[in-house]
């Protein structure tokens, strides 16, 4: 009785050791890199935050030599035009069909496209 008793427990230690590597918690900061109060979005300006963003991230479609050619973005007027008409937040922020095609930026930029178009789309 005591060699089925001392097995029951080397067994039951076992399972424990075999399932508890496999117990973890992720975290959304961890998964998709933003920790809550780190995008900071005041005093978003067009050149140093807004342009940036869209030079890396739309105008190798977005320019007059791109597959959408109609849409440019390569400037300061169209640009314009898509933050005052909300196509540029709404396009930006839609996970059904996301731009740019490779899948939605990143939160914080998505946040400070917002944030800059809510304060006028200012050209500074």
């Amino acid at each position: 009785m005591k060699q089925f008793a001392f097995a029951a427990v080397l067994l039951l230690f076992g399972l424990t050791l075999a399932v508890q590597p496999a117990c973890y918690f992720d975290n959304e900061e961890e998964l998709y890199g933003l920790t809550t109060g780190t995008c900071d979005t005041a005093g978003i300006k067009y050149s140093v935050h807004i342009k940036p963003l869209i030079d890396a991230n739309c105008i190798v479609c977005h320019s007059p030599n791109g597959v959408q050619s109609s849409t440019p973005l390569d400037n300061y007027a169209d640009l314009k035009i898509l933050a005052d008409n909300d196509k540029l937040v709404g396009r930006t922020n839609d996970a059904g069909s996301p731009m740019p095609q490779s899948g939605l930026l990143p939160e914080c930029d998505r946040l400070k496209i917002r944030a800059w178009v809510n304060a006028g789309a200012l050209n500074n």
